[in-house]
């Protein structure tokens, strides 16, 4: 391997983080419906429709965190 695989590869890598969070199926679709509005947690989840009150709840939290 070359000196840039290793960075590539390297587990405390920020990347690893940010792919971590938006890989996350649930995220992904808050923050792309978050995107093109300001939306109320009710709305939220008419938008993104088969998500559970407890996921959403769940999914906002960790993104609020980061």
């Amino acid at each position: 391997m070359t000196d840039a695989e290793d960075v590539i590869f390297d587990q405390a890598c920020p990347v690893r983080d940010v792919l971590d969070r938006i890989g996350d199926q649930w995220s992904l679709l808050v923050l792309e419906a978050l995107s093109h509005d300001t939306l109320r947690y009710s709305d939220l989840r008419r938008h993104i429709g088969d998500i559970s009150k407890q996921m959403l709840a769940k999914t906002l939290r960790r993104l609020e965190m980061d």
